[in-house]
């Protein structure tokens, strides 16, 4: 895995991993012109995309009946440097006309204990907690435990 920065201007600097390119730039205050996602920021997207992915993955080798996916990620960041994500909450929205609670429970579990290794090397600083929306009602909630 292989990832390679090159500043452009001002805080903006352009990524590039494998063949794939995309930006990233500070806030305004921080002496960028927000024309792009923050470090941090795509760290918190990878962590949802990274479970994402184990999710979905496992709902379908279970055969969950769903129809929509999704993960959303929020984090504060602590006061003092280095600053760090306090804790990272994620919403597992699944919606669907009769989705198993207990495979989607099993699945998101699964990601955040043994798959997601981004939640993984996350959790080594960071907790990371969530919460299962079926159908947009709370039905589950948990925390993510790594045994590394």
């Amino acid at each position: 895995m292989k990832s390679e920065i090159k500043w452009t201007d001002k805080m903006h600097f352009s990524a590039k991993i494998r063949h794939h390119e995309h930006g990233m730039d500070a806030k305004a205050e921080f002496g960028g012109e927000d024309s792009a996602p923050s470090p941090k920021e795509l760290l918190l997207s990878s962590i949802a995309g990274c479970t994402a992915m184990d999710v979905v993955s496992l709902m379908k080798k279970m055969r969950v009946d769903f129809k929509t996916f999704r993960v959303s990620a929020e984090a504060d960041t602590t006061e003092s440097h280095p600053r760090v994500f306090k804790v990272v909450h994620l919403k597992f929205y699944v919606d669907g006309e009769n989705p198993d609670l207990e495979k989607i429970k099993k699945s998101v579990e699964m990601s955040l204990t043994k798959y997601c290794g981004v939640s993984a090397m996350v959790s080594k600083v960071s907790p990371l907690d969530y919460e299962i929306l079926i159908n947009n009602q709370v039905a589950a909630t948990g925390k993510a435990k790594f045994e590394i």
